[in-house]
């Protein structure tokens, strides 16, 4: 920022950074495709010292991705300099810019993302994203949901033990973030489908036919839906024989966010819907699970929030509305969503409402 750079074109190179080495590390890129790009070069770093090649590369993901992840602004290439994109190599490898400049192994990476989970990108991208914006962690009323907590709910709703081969069930996450249960719940997907066919998934058309017909979200945050959308590619591409299959023509990755506001898309897709969940509506809506961690909070309601709770008599809580809307998402299907204690235990008025129509008109299974 310092060197002139907007911090939103910041948050774009940064993400494209952290995607591809994540690619590059989950041996996804393979050996001639930075060669293919800049003679000689073997990783992102090398691409990342000629600028030249490094918007080649952007381009170039930008085709294999549809445009869901690496969207390039006309004037982006105009306002980045060598010297910036020498600030983001320092920091992938440093872990910071403001290392001593005597390193002990000089260009040794902190870190490696072929242990690193998919999941995990979640918390790193939401962390960044909270650091380059404090208030907006207030204001959205959104909470990181930990690993631990995203699989302890799952295993209650979709478990994955041998005698479990039902593969296919939509599932639906109302305020997916960043899409770390949407991840979690395709990997359990594939996992029943090894189980009915008793064999590994290894055949992209499987995968992908497995995933547009099975996982949605909303998520009315841009960057947010995008991630998301590079972390279900991450998944299908990890089950991939070779991982390298996503390069070619006929194994393009399918087409997920549905934003008809964003341009740089080149085909709307119909998994992945940048919507206010409260206010629109989507199309399906027949959901066998609808999982997830709403937001929370009584501070800063947007409209859409207010009205809901007038309309129904519900308490002014954030989190309220995505409870009850749905069931009207779901009307035949299971629903597992995370929620504030004080739901159940604040004895003004307007909870009693909305635990008269949850106990009433809804069968909790369990709390």
């Amino acid at each position: 920022e310092n060197a002139g750079l907007k911090l939103e074109l910041i948050h774009k190179i940064i993400l494209r950074s952290l995607f591809l080495l994540y690619l590059e590390d989950r041996g996804a890129t393979g050996i001639a495709f930075y060669s293919s790009i800049k003679l000689s070069a073997k990783s992102y770093f090398d691409i990342l010292d000629d600028k030249d090649a490094t918007y080649k590369l952007f381009e170039q993901l930008n085709d294999y991705f549809n445009g869901n992840i690496f969207t390039l602004d006309s004037d982006e290439n105009a306002s980045i300099k060598p010297e910036h994109l020498q600030i983001i190599k320092r920091c992938f490898i440093y872990g910071n810019d403001g290392t001593p400049q005597e390193i002990l192994f000089q260009d040794w990476r902190l870190f490696n993302f072929g242990i690193i989970q998919i999941e995990l990108l979640s918390e790193i991208y939401e962390n960044f994203l909270f650091r380059m914006d404090p208030k907006l962690k207030k204001i959205s009323g959104t909470y990181y949901t930990p690993p631990s907590l995203v699989e302890f709910i799952l295993n209650e709703k979709l478990p994955i033990g041998r005698c479990y081969n039902n593969y296919n069930i939509k599932i639906l996450d109302p305020s997916c973030g960043s899409g770390i249960f949407l991840v979690e719940s395709f990997k359990r997907l594939v996992k029943r489908y090894e189980n009915k066919h008793n064999k590994k998934l290894s055949d992209f058309n499987v995968l992908k036919e497995l995933l547009v017909n099975n996982i949605f979200g909303i998520e009315i945050h841009p960057q947010a839906i995008k991630v998301a959308a590079f972390s279900l590619y991450l998944a299908l591409v990890d089950y991939l024989d070779p991982k390298t299959l996503w390069q070619k023509e006929q194994h393009r990755l399918p087409y997920l966010i549905n934003d008809p506001n964003d341009l740089t898309l080149k085909r709307q897709g119909n998994n992945l819907f940048r919507k206010d969940a409260i206010k629109e509506n989507i199309a399906p809506s027949d959901f066998d699970l609808i999982i997830g961690n709403p937001p929370f909070g009584t501070k800063n309601l947007p409209e859409a929030i207010k009205k809901y709770c007038a309309q129904y008599d519900f308490a002014k809580e954030m989190v309220l509305p995505f409870l009850h809307k749905a069931t009207t998402l779901a009307p035949q299907g299971e629903i597992a969503l995370i929620f504030n204690t004080k739901i159940l235990t604040n004895t003004g008025t307007k909870y009693q409402h909305f635990r008269r129509w949850l106990f009433n008109d809804c069968y909790v299974e369990k709390v």
